[in-house]
């Protein structure tokens, strides 16, 4: 006799594309807000930080690979310093989605934006109206 009892859904977070990573510990700076798994961070003098949508001065340097829960003093995040992730799963520290330019910005450190499955072309591209950006560092899957 077989019966069904319940059923279990699973979703997976996974920022990481490929097999060749390099994940560091990042001491997040004190005070810091709570932000989402796939939020870009800088790098400061005392820590990490997550990048501003606004942010043209500083440049990502990492990507969370976890979610920092809630604002904590002494902190330390798994992160991305180097090697590929989804582009569609990264995003500022408001939750928005990267621009075109941004993922340009975090190649340059080492990070590769790969655009996988639900990858919907980068904001600036959609505010333009064409989906400009659908190559180079965010081009293949």
């Amino acid at each position: 006799m077989d019966k069904v009892i319940g059923s279990v859904s699973i979703q997976q977070e996974q920022i990481l594309h490929g097999d060749h990573h390099i994940i560091a510990p990042a001491a997040i700076v004190d005070e810091t807000a709570a932000f989402g798994a796939g939020t870009l961070l800088v790098a400061g003098e005392t820590g990490y930080s997550p990048l501003a949508k606004s942010d043209s001065t500083h440049a990502p340097v990492a990507v969370a690979i976890e979610a920092l829960e809630k604002a904590a003093d002494g902190s330390v995040i798994p992160a991305c310093v180097h090697g590929a992730v989804r582009t569609e799963k990264l995003k500022y520290a408001d939750g928005t989605k990267i621009t075109f330019a941004t993922a340009e910005k975090l190649r340059e450190s080492g990070i590769y934006c790969i655009a996988g499955e639900g990858f919907e072309g980068y904001a600036e591209a959609e505010a333009a109206g064409g989906n400009e950006g659908g190559s180079g560092s965010g081009g293949g899957e």
